[in-house]
Protein backbone atom coordinates (compact mmCIF):
# COMPACT_ATOMS: atom_id res chain seq x y z
CA UNK A 1 0.00 0.00 0.00
CA UNK A 2 0.99 3.62 -1.15
CA UNK A 3 2.22 5.91 1.79
CA UNK A 4 1.62 9.76 0.85
CA UNK A 5 3.70 11.50 3.44
CA UNK A 6 3.09 14.63 1.78
CA UNK A 7 -0.45 14.49 2.13
CA UNK A 8 -0.46 12.94 5.80
CA UNK A 9 1.29 15.78 6.99
CA UNK A 10 -0.43 18.23 4.46
CA UNK A 11 -4.47 17.29 4.39
CA UNK A 12 -6.29 19.93 6.77
CA UNK A 13 -9.03 17.01 7.55
CA UNK A 14 -6.05 15.49 9.25
CA UNK A 15 -4.23 18.20 11.02
CA UNK A 16 -7.68 18.52 13.03
CA UNK A 17 -7.51 14.72 14.10
CA UNK A 18 -5.78 13.83 17.51
CA UNK A 19 -2.89 11.75 17.70
CA UNK A 20 -5.59 8.99 18.75
CA UNK A 21 -7.29 9.56 15.43
CA UNK A 22 -4.67 9.43 13.52
CA UNK A 23 -3.36 6.18 15.07
CA UNK A 24 -6.90 4.67 14.47
CA UNK A 25 -6.79 6.48 10.96
CA UNK A 26 -3.83 4.21 10.19
CA UNK A 27 -5.35 0.74 11.08
CA UNK A 28 -8.32 1.34 9.19
CA UNK A 29 -6.11 2.08 6.49
CA UNK A 30 -4.68 -1.31 6.41
CA UNK A 31 -7.98 -2.91 6.80
CA UNK A 32 -9.38 -1.04 3.91
CA UNK A 33 -5.90 -2.59 2.13
CA UNK A 34 -6.44 -5.63 2.71
CA UNK A 35 -10.33 -5.91 1.92
CA UNK A 36 -11.51 -7.83 -1.22
CA UNK A 37 -13.15 -4.65 -2.44
CA UNK A 38 -9.83 -2.46 -2.15
CA UNK A 39 -10.51 0.66 0.05
CA UNK A 40 -13.95 -0.24 0.92
CA UNK A 41 -15.35 -1.97 3.82
CA UNK A 42 -18.96 -2.72 4.56
CA UNK A 43 -18.87 -3.70 8.14
CA UNK A 44 -21.66 -1.90 10.94
CA UNK A 45 -19.63 1.27 12.67
CA UNK A 46 -19.59 -0.87 15.88
CA UNK A 47 -18.21 -3.73 14.16
CA UNK A 48 -15.48 -1.46 12.28
CA UNK A 49 -14.45 0.08 15.91
CA UNK A 50 -14.22 -3.44 17.40
CA UNK A 51 -12.26 -4.39 14.76
CA UNK A 52 -9.66 -1.64 15.69
CA UNK A 53 -9.64 -1.47 18.84
CA UNK A 54 -10.84 1.93 19.74
CA UNK A 55 -14.79 3.56 20.27
CA UNK A 56 -17.66 4.28 17.77
CA UNK A 57 -16.94 7.91 19.39
CA UNK A 58 -14.00 8.19 17.90
CA UNK A 59 -15.00 6.56 14.86
CA UNK A 60 -17.91 9.25 14.12
CA UNK A 61 -15.52 12.01 15.14
CA UNK A 62 -13.55 10.84 12.25
CA UNK A 63 -16.02 11.08 10.02
CA UNK A 64 -17.36 14.35 11.16
CA UNK A 65 -13.64 15.40 10.15
CA UNK A 66 -14.38 14.01 6.82
CA UNK A 67 -11.50 12.06 7.15
CA UNK A 68 -13.35 8.24 6.91
CA UNK A 69 -15.80 8.42 4.31
CA UNK A 70 -19.51 6.14 4.27
CA UNK A 71 -22.33 6.11 6.27
CA UNK A 72 -23.63 3.10 8.72
CA UNK A 73 -26.79 0.37 8.18
CA UNK A 74 -30.09 2.36 7.64
CA UNK A 75 -28.42 5.38 5.69
CA UNK A 76 -27.76 6.01 1.94
CA UNK A 77 -24.55 7.08 1.06
CA UNK A 78 -23.65 9.56 -1.91
CA UNK A 79 -22.05 8.44 -4.93
CA UNK A 80 -18.17 8.90 -4.94
CA UNK A 81 -17.21 10.74 -8.36
CA UNK A 82 -13.95 11.71 -9.91
CA UNK A 83 -12.43 13.72 -12.20
CA UNK A 84 -9.29 12.76 -14.02
CA UNK A 85 -6.96 14.85 -15.82
CA UNK A 86 -4.90 14.53 -18.34
CA UNK A 87 -2.02 17.24 -18.95
CA UNK A 88 -3.83 20.61 -18.02
CA UNK A 89 -7.02 18.95 -19.57
CA UNK A 90 -9.65 17.72 -17.40
CA UNK A 91 -11.52 14.60 -18.62
CA UNK A 92 -15.25 13.84 -17.48
CA UNK A 93 -16.06 13.14 -14.02
CA UNK A 94 -16.99 9.96 -13.62
CA UNK A 95 -18.40 7.87 -10.62
CA UNK A 96 -16.32 5.62 -8.93
CA UNK A 97 -18.63 4.82 -6.02
CA UNK A 98 -22.07 4.04 -6.82
CA UNK A 99 -24.75 5.43 -4.40
CA UNK A 100 -26.15 2.38 -2.29
CA UNK A 101 -27.12 1.80 1.11
CA UNK A 102 -25.41 1.18 3.89
CA UNK A 103 -23.06 -0.22 6.14
CA UNK A 104 -20.14 1.12 3.35
CA UNK A 105 -16.80 3.07 4.48
CA UNK A 106 -14.36 3.81 2.10
CA UNK A 107 -11.05 5.94 1.68
CA UNK A 108 -11.77 8.21 -1.43
CA UNK A 109 -8.01 8.46 -2.19
CA UNK A 110 -7.87 4.31 -2.48
CA UNK A 111 -10.85 3.87 -4.28
CA UNK A 112 -9.50 6.76 -6.49
CA UNK A 113 -6.05 4.65 -6.62
CA UNK A 114 -7.79 1.87 -7.41
CA UNK A 115 -9.56 3.46 -10.22
CA UNK A 116 -6.74 4.06 -12.14
CA UNK A 117 -5.14 1.02 -11.39
CA UNK A 118 -7.80 -0.74 -13.29
CA UNK A 119 -7.84 2.13 -16.25
CA UNK A 120 -4.06 1.38 -16.62
CA UNK A 121 -4.85 -2.21 -16.69
CA UNK A 122 -7.31 -2.04 -19.15
CA UNK A 123 -10.06 -3.70 -17.37
CA UNK A 124 -12.21 0.13 -17.02
CA UNK A 125 -12.34 1.72 -20.42
CA UNK A 126 -10.81 5.14 -20.28
CA UNK A 127 -14.36 7.88 -19.97
CA UNK A 128 -13.02 10.23 -22.84
CA UNK A 129 -11.91 9.75 -26.39
CA UNK A 130 -8.41 9.46 -27.71
CA UNK A 131 -7.88 13.78 -28.86
CA UNK A 132 -6.40 12.43 -32.00
CA UNK A 133 -9.50 9.93 -33.36
CA UNK A 134 -13.04 11.51 -33.79
CA UNK A 135 -15.77 10.32 -31.24
CA UNK A 136 -17.25 6.77 -31.54
CA UNK A 137 -21.39 6.72 -32.06
CA UNK A 138 -21.97 4.69 -28.79
CA UNK A 139 -20.03 5.86 -25.80
CA UNK A 140 -18.07 3.55 -23.16
CA UNK A 141 -20.28 2.63 -20.40
CA UNK A 142 -19.28 4.29 -17.28
CA UNK A 143 -17.49 2.87 -14.70
CA UNK A 144 -20.55 2.56 -12.30
CA UNK A 145 -21.95 -0.43 -14.83
CA UNK A 146 -21.40 -3.82 -14.12
CA UNK A 147 -20.77 -7.18 -15.95
CA UNK A 148 -23.50 -7.59 -18.60
CA UNK A 149 -25.50 -4.26 -17.98
CA UNK A 150 -22.86 -2.42 -20.02
CA UNK A 151 -24.57 -0.46 -23.76
CA UNK A 152 -21.34 -1.97 -24.96
CA UNK A 153 -21.29 -5.22 -26.20
CA UNK A 154 -18.05 -5.86 -25.96
CA UNK A 155 -16.95 -7.29 -22.64
CA UNK A 156 -13.89 -6.00 -20.83
CA UNK A 157 -10.81 -7.62 -21.84
CA UNK A 158 -9.81 -10.53 -19.10
CA UNK A 159 -6.78 -12.65 -18.50
CA UNK A 160 -7.42 -16.17 -19.63
CA UNK A 161 -8.47 -19.03 -17.03
CA UNK A 162 -9.11 -22.33 -17.55
CA UNK A 163 -12.74 -22.07 -17.49
CA UNK A 164 -12.65 -19.75 -20.04
CA UNK A 165 -10.35 -21.94 -22.61
CA UNK A 166 -12.75 -24.99 -21.67
CA UNK A 167 -15.88 -22.81 -22.57
CA UNK A 168 -14.10 -21.48 -25.87
CA UNK A 169 -12.83 -24.77 -26.51
CA UNK A 170 -16.28 -26.19 -26.34
CA UNK A 171 -17.70 -23.26 -28.33
CA UNK A 172 -15.21 -24.22 -31.38
CA UNK A 173 -15.90 -28.02 -30.88
CA UNK A 174 -19.76 -27.42 -31.77
CA UNK A 175 -18.82 -25.37 -34.16
CA UNK A 176 -16.73 -28.17 -36.21
CA UNK A 177 -19.37 -30.53 -35.47
CA UNK A 178 -22.55 -28.74 -36.08
CA UNK A 179 -20.98 -26.54 -38.92
CA UNK A 180 -21.82 -23.25 -37.05
CA UNK A 181 -23.99 -20.92 -39.02
CA UNK A 182 -23.47 -22.34 -42.26
CA UNK A 183 -22.02 -26.27 -43.18
CA UNK A 184 -22.38 -28.83 -41.63
CA UNK A 185 -19.78 -32.08 -41.59
CA UNK A 186 -21.88 -34.44 -40.55
CA UNK A 187 -20.31 -35.74 -37.43
CA UNK A 188 -22.99 -36.83 -35.44
CA UNK A 189 -24.53 -35.17 -32.57
CA UNK A 190 -22.78 -33.69 -29.50
CA UNK A 191 -23.74 -35.05 -26.09
CA UNK A 192 -24.93 -31.56 -24.60
CA UNK A 193 -25.90 -33.18 -21.54
CA UNK A 194 -23.77 -31.61 -19.17
CA UNK A 195 -23.58 -27.50 -19.10
CA UNK A 196 -20.42 -25.76 -19.51
CA UNK A 197 -18.63 -24.08 -17.39
CA UNK A 198 -19.25 -20.17 -17.31
CA UNK A 199 -16.25 -17.65 -17.12
CA UNK A 200 -15.54 -14.90 -15.11
CA UNK A 201 -17.91 -11.92 -17.30
CA UNK A 202 -20.67 -14.63 -17.01
CA UNK A 203 -20.29 -15.39 -13.53
CA UNK A 204 -20.32 -11.82 -12.60
CA UNK A 205 -23.06 -11.27 -14.29
CA UNK A 206 -25.13 -14.10 -12.96
CA UNK A 207 -24.45 -12.39 -10.03
CA UNK A 208 -25.25 -9.35 -10.24
CA UNK A 209 -28.57 -10.47 -11.81
CA UNK A 210 -29.50 -12.54 -8.37
CA UNK A 211 -28.52 -9.80 -6.43
CA UNK A 212 -30.58 -7.73 -8.23
CA UNK A 213 -33.73 -9.76 -7.96
CA UNK A 214 -33.18 -9.72 -4.03
CA UNK A 215 -33.26 -5.95 -4.58
CA UNK A 216 -29.56 -6.06 -3.96
CA UNK A 217 -27.18 -3.22 -5.99
CA UNK A 218 -23.93 -5.52 -6.20
CA UNK A 219 -20.92 -3.55 -7.49
CA UNK A 220 -18.17 -5.26 -8.95
CA UNK A 221 -14.22 -3.56 -8.00
CA UNK A 222 -11.21 -5.35 -9.23
CA UNK A 223 -11.13 -7.32 -6.41
CA UNK A 224 -14.41 -8.94 -6.93
CA UNK A 225 -13.03 -9.95 -10.85
CA UNK A 226 -9.89 -11.69 -8.97
CA UNK A 227 -12.26 -13.42 -7.95
CA UNK A 228 -14.27 -13.90 -10.07
CA UNK A 229 -11.74 -15.59 -11.99
CA UNK A 230 -10.69 -17.99 -8.88
CA UNK A 231 -13.90 -19.22 -8.97
CA UNK A 232 -14.10 -19.25 -13.08
CA UNK A 233 -10.54 -21.72 -12.54
CA UNK A 234 -13.12 -24.35 -10.26
CA UNK A 235 -15.45 -24.56 -14.09
CA UNK A 236 -18.40 -24.52 -11.90
CA UNK A 237 -21.70 -24.48 -14.19
CA UNK A 238 -24.89 -22.61 -13.59
CA UNK A 239 -26.35 -25.02 -11.07
CA UNK A 240 -23.48 -25.15 -8.35
CA UNK A 241 -23.37 -21.26 -8.75
CA UNK A 242 -27.38 -21.01 -7.94
CA UNK A 243 -26.79 -23.53 -5.19
CA UNK A 244 -23.40 -21.92 -4.26
CA UNK A 245 -25.74 -18.93 -4.23
CA UNK A 246 -28.62 -20.18 -1.97
CA UNK A 247 -26.39 -20.78 0.49
CA UNK A 248 -24.36 -17.40 0.69
CA UNK A 249 -27.82 -15.86 0.83
CA UNK A 250 -28.90 -18.18 4.12
CA UNK A 251 -25.76 -17.38 5.99
CA UNK A 252 -26.02 -13.78 5.29
CA UNK A 253 -29.71 -14.13 6.16
CA UNK A 254 -28.61 -16.10 9.63
CA UNK A 255 -25.79 -13.55 10.08
CA UNK A 256 -28.36 -10.52 10.14
CA UNK A 257 -25.97 -8.97 7.20
CA UNK A 258 -27.69 -7.43 4.69
CA UNK A 259 -25.01 -6.82 2.01
CA UNK A 260 -25.33 -8.01 -0.71
CA UNK A 261 -23.61 -11.47 -1.92
CA UNK A 262 -20.16 -10.56 -3.47
CA UNK A 263 -18.23 -12.85 -5.30
CA UNK A 264 -15.84 -13.09 -2.07
CA UNK A 265 -17.56 -14.09 -0.03
CA UNK A 266 -19.83 -16.32 -2.60
CA UNK A 267 -16.29 -17.93 -3.19
CA UNK A 268 -16.43 -19.57 0.09
CA UNK A 269 -19.52 -21.94 -0.55
CA UNK A 270 -18.27 -23.21 -3.65
CA UNK A 271 -16.41 -26.58 -2.54
CA UNK A 272 -19.72 -27.20 -0.32
CA UNK A 273 -22.23 -26.52 -3.75
CA UNK A 274 -20.07 -28.94 -5.87
CA UNK A 275 -20.20 -31.81 -3.03
CA UNK A 276 -23.86 -31.46 -3.46
CA UNK A 277 -24.00 -31.35 -7.19
CA UNK A 278 -26.54 -34.67 -6.98
CA UNK A 279 -29.01 -32.91 -4.95
CA UNK A 280 -31.16 -30.31 -5.16
CA UNK A 281 -31.38 -26.34 -3.41
CA UNK A 282 -29.37 -27.04 -0.66
CA UNK A 283 -31.25 -26.76 3.10
CA UNK A 284 -29.26 -25.76 6.10
CA UNK A 285 -29.14 -28.21 8.86
CA UNK A 286 -26.76 -27.18 10.88
CA UNK A 287 -28.72 -25.35 13.87
CA UNK A 288 -26.22 -22.10 13.03
CA UNK A 289 -28.18 -21.91 9.77
CA UNK A 290 -30.74 -19.69 11.40
CA UNK A 291 -30.76 -16.51 13.92
CA UNK A 292 -33.53 -18.71 15.93
CA UNK A 293 -31.38 -21.72 16.23
CA UNK A 294 -27.78 -20.00 17.34
CA UNK A 295 -29.89 -18.51 20.11
CA UNK A 296 -31.21 -21.62 21.35
CA UNK A 297 -27.69 -22.82 21.00
CA UNK A 298 -27.13 -19.96 23.11
CA UNK A 299 -29.54 -20.56 25.80
CA UNK A 300 -28.53 -23.99 26.20
CA UNK A 301 -25.08 -23.08 26.57
CA UNK A 302 -25.74 -19.96 28.68
CA UNK A 303 -23.84 -17.84 26.27
CA UNK A 304 -25.16 -13.97 26.82
CA UNK A 305 -25.00 -11.97 23.44
CA UNK A 306 -22.76 -9.01 24.47
CA UNK A 307 -24.41 -5.42 24.12
CA UNK A 308 -24.11 -4.09 20.55
CA UNK A 309 -22.47 -7.20 19.79
CA UNK A 310 -23.25 -7.94 16.07
CA UNK A 311 -24.91 -11.02 15.17
CA UNK A 312 -21.79 -12.72 13.44
CA UNK A 313 -19.36 -12.18 15.86
CA UNK A 314 -21.67 -13.69 18.93
CA UNK A 315 -22.72 -16.51 15.98
CA UNK A 316 -18.84 -17.49 16.18
CA UNK A 317 -18.59 -17.21 20.15
CA UNK A 318 -21.73 -19.52 20.19
CA UNK A 319 -20.34 -22.20 17.87
CA UNK A 320 -16.98 -21.87 19.48
CA UNK A 321 -18.65 -22.44 23.23
CA UNK A 322 -20.60 -25.25 21.72
CA UNK A 323 -17.00 -27.03 20.71
CA UNK A 324 -18.01 -29.38 17.74
CA UNK A 325 -14.79 -29.26 15.66
CA UNK A 326 -16.53 -29.77 12.33
CA UNK A 327 -18.07 -26.01 12.60
CA UNK A 328 -15.44 -24.80 13.53
CA UNK A 329 -12.91 -25.77 11.73
CA UNK A 330 -15.58 -24.61 8.90
CA UNK A 331 -15.55 -21.02 9.76
CA UNK A 332 -11.68 -20.63 10.10
CA UNK A 333 -11.53 -22.47 6.48
CA UNK A 334 -13.72 -19.89 5.60
CA UNK A 335 -12.42 -17.27 7.16
CA UNK A 336 -8.47 -18.16 5.94
CA UNK A 337 -10.35 -18.06 2.08
CA UNK A 338 -11.05 -14.40 2.70
CA UNK A 339 -7.83 -12.70 3.88
CA UNK A 340 -5.57 -12.61 7.06
CA UNK A 341 -6.78 -10.11 9.26
CA UNK A 342 -10.63 -12.19 9.34
CA UNK A 343 -8.51 -15.92 9.44
CA UNK A 344 -6.80 -14.47 12.98
CA UNK A 345 -10.12 -13.05 14.19
CA UNK A 346 -12.01 -15.75 13.56
CA UNK A 347 -8.94 -18.46 14.58
CA UNK A 348 -8.92 -16.56 17.99
CA UNK A 349 -12.46 -16.26 18.88
CA UNK A 350 -12.59 -20.33 17.88
CA UNK A 351 -9.58 -21.26 20.00
CA UNK A 352 -8.48 -18.22 22.04
CA UNK A 353 -5.09 -18.07 20.39
CA UNK A 354 -3.50 -16.75 17.42
CA UNK A 355 -2.75 -19.20 14.14
CA UNK A 356 0.19 -21.27 15.04
CA UNK A 357 0.13 -20.85 18.30
CA UNK A 358 -0.29 -23.46 20.93
CA UNK A 359 -2.76 -23.55 23.46
CA UNK A 360 -2.24 -23.90 26.84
Amino acid sequence: MPFYTADWTTNLKLKRCTHEEKGVWIDILCLMHESEEYGVLRWPLAELASAVRTTVKVLKSLVEKGVLKGTDSGCLCEAQTFTPTHGRKRGPTVTILESQAGPIWFSSRMVEDEYKRLVKQGIVPVQEAAPKSPPKAAPKPPIGECFGVSPDTTPYPSPPTRARETEDRGQNKNKSVNGGVGTSHGVGAVDNSAPPPLSADAIGEQLVQLEAERGKVLTLSSRAREALLRIADRCIDVPVLLRAHALACARRDADGDTSPVNPGFLGMFIDEAMAGQGGGTPTGTDWDETPEGVQAKADQLGVERNPDEHAIVFRLRVIAASGDQRLMEREVSKAERMNPGEHERVYRIMYGVAPGQVMA
